[in-house]
């Protein structure tokens, strides 16, 4: 218990995922014993031996650009690069939209993301049009061109950039000025966002702590 509790604190990460490459050199008995260990460290119900192989056979062992996801009840395990998560279920947040009539209130996100509030410290963003509404979403695609960067940038391959994990990326408040996307709070501005004076605002994200939440 000792050795393998030593060897377990090598191999998780700060964020609580599992760095798993080390465990397909070791023998099935002590790669099973560390990932008992963490699954319990993560709250999760000790898995069958059955479930340990399925882990390493179709998440641990598939291609690296895969998205494996393995449910167990009300968790499910997913990998991202050479890292394990354990992460609870929640429902997807694709099709949300949140409008965000009046930036003086907060705004308060589903799911216990926490709120956004308006704050006018620093001029990143410009103030939106009057034909202009403000909302938030979870999810986009295309181009976006960010300010800072030449050239645009898919948003798939800018959440990858931005090592990202895919079940994540829709839990980032998306904030949209009509049909275009204008920023990810914390994360970047676009140019169609960006103020061209000093007379602008920003957003800060307030997130709640989530059980979970990686």
């Amino acid at each position: 218990d000792e050795l393998l509790a030593g060897q377990l604190a090598e191999l998780i990460q700060p964020d609580g995922s599992l760095y798993f490459p080390p465990l397909m050199e070791m023998s099935m008995l002590r790669a099973n014993a560390l990932l008992r260990r963490w699954i319990a460290g993560q709250g999760g119900a000790m898995p069958s031996r059955d479930s340990l192989k399925r882990i390493r056979d179709e998440v641990m062992a598939s291609r690296e650009d895969a998205q494996p996801r393995l449910r167990f009840g009300q968790a499910e395990l997913r990998r991202f690069r050479q890292q394990l998560y354990w992460l609870p279920l929640f429902t997807s947040l694709r099709d949300t939209e949140l409008a965000w009539p009046d930036i003086r209130q907060p705004l308060s996100l589903p799911q216990n993301l926490g709120t956004l509030r308006a704050s006018m410290s620093q001029s990143l963003l410009r103030y939106p049009l009057p034909d202009e509404q403000i909302s938030v979403r979870f999810h986009a695609q295309g181009q976006v061109h960010l300010v800072g960067r030449n050239g645009g940038r898919e948003m798939k391959k800018l959440w990858q950039e931005l090592q990202i994990p895919p079940w994540q990326r829709e839990q980032l408040p998306l904030i949209f000025y009509n049909q275009t996307l204008v920023c990810v709070p914390n994360l970047f501005v676009t140019h169609a966002g960006a103020t061209s004076d000093q007379q602008g605002w920003q957003i800060i994200w307030d997130r709640a702590s989530r059980s979970g939440e990686q």
